[in-house]
């Protein structure tokens, strides 16, 4: 999705392809003007001034994100996992993009396959395990996170 930034003299004109985050404006935002955030705020929001205004290339590692049928994907620069769903309407006829509602893993190259429209997952079991992973290490670690949050 695109996304501008104009800072006339801070950031040179071109195109970035780091992966990041609309999450990440409040830390990256924080770190620009120099402001402490209150502890435990936008913990899920990490500073990435450095992707947006063209020092670092690279980005975040990976993104959360969340289906219609309330299953994660996670996503790194070129990999895209969707575990799977629920029966949930599989395909929006009216904007033509599948949902991410399937009940089977979903793997998407999206350095070639951008679109989403070539399911890889029986043909790259090793991408899939790699990413189911990765998505089982992030939810078990913000579930210690939310524990100890609400115990203190």
């Amino acid at each position: 999705m695109p996304f501008i930034i104009r800072y006339p003299g801070k950031i040179k004109k071109g195109v970035s392809h780091a992966l990041v985050s609309q999450i990440d404006m409040i830390s990256s935002l924080a770190s620009l003007l120099k402001i402490s955030l209150p502890e435990r705020s936008a913990p899920d929001s990490f500073d990435e001034w450095k992707s947006w205004s063209g020092k670092n290339t690279k980005g975040r590692k990976y993104i959360i994100e969340a289906t219609n049928s309330a299953s994660l994907s996670v996503r790194t620069a070129q990999w895209k996992y969707i575990e799977p769903g629920s029966n949930a309407y599989k395909y929006d006829k009216y904007t033509n993009i599948e949902l991410g509602n399937d009940t089977i893993d979903q793997l998407y190259d999206l350095k070639s396959d951008p679109g989403e429209t070539k399911n890889l997952a029986i043909h790259r079991p090793d991408i899939i395990k790699e990413m189911t992973t990765l998505l089982k290490t992030i939810k078990e670690s913000e579930a210690t996170r939310f524990k100890e949050k609400i115990r203190k």
